[in-house]
């Protein structure tokens, strides 16, 4: 995926406001995920992909229907919610599953010669 712009947001968070609320965040992580795999496509063929667009949140707006309505104001509480979900799934996307960022604590951990360094981490061969 590309980087996310200012009008990439407001695209998305505009075409998702007019969707039904409990629907948002599946199609918000959808258009992410197709975001992704357009961009390398884009990457691998040197061209853009024919249904999901060039990798820009954007262009995948403007491939699912044009955007009629005017964008709301960001005061509107609901619209600023929507804002608030499309940085809130971006942000989330490249932040690492607590169970993997754990795994990977313990892991260094144990690599260490000594363990910790305390006498009750040691062990006598």
């Amino acid at each position: 995926m590309r980087r996310l712009c200012h009008d990439d947001v407001v695209a998305l968070a505009r075409y998702l406001h007019a969707l039904p609320r409990a629907l948002r965040a599946e199609v918000c992580n959808r258009a992410f995920d197709q975001d992704h795999a357009a961009d390398l496509y884009r990457k691998r063929f040197g061209r853009m992909h024919l249904r999901f667009g060039d990798g820009s949140v954007a262009g995948w707006v403007g491939r699912q229907s044009p955007l009629t309505r005017r964008e709301p104001w960001l005061s509107e509480p609901s619209y600023a919610a929507t804002i608030t979900l499309v940085l809130a799934r971006f942000a989330a996307r490249d932040q690492p599953d607590a169970q993997d960022t754990q795994r990977k604590v313990v892991r260094s951990s144990l690599s260490r010669p000594s363990g910790i360094g305390s006498p009750q981490s040691s062990q006598i061969p």
